[in-house]
């Protein structure tokens, strides 16, 4: 018996995608959706136009979430 190979439209043969890789791109959306939340929370700051005019809370919760950004960049990168 012959074994069937999938090929593409320019008549390449597809890659079999190993356990290893399915299970690679599981964990990082794990980790992209462990996320969700916190950029939500992100959003939600920056987008918030009535926010009253106060210098010190706004750098002050400026830079917790650029601290907070900067960790997620960080875990996205690894």
């Amino acid at each position: 018996m012959e074994k069937q190979s999938l090929k593409t439209t320019n008549n390449q043969p597809i890659k079999m995608v190993s356990y290893q890789e399915v299970y690679s791109l599981h964990d990082l959306l794990e980790q992209l959706n462990s996320w969700e939340r916190t950029l939500k929370l992100l959003n939600e700051f920056f987008s918030d136009q009535k926010r009253p005019f106060n210098k010190k809370k706004i750098a002050n919760e400026y830079y917790a979430c650029s601290q907070i950004l900067a960790i997620f960049h960080k875990d996205f990168h690894r």
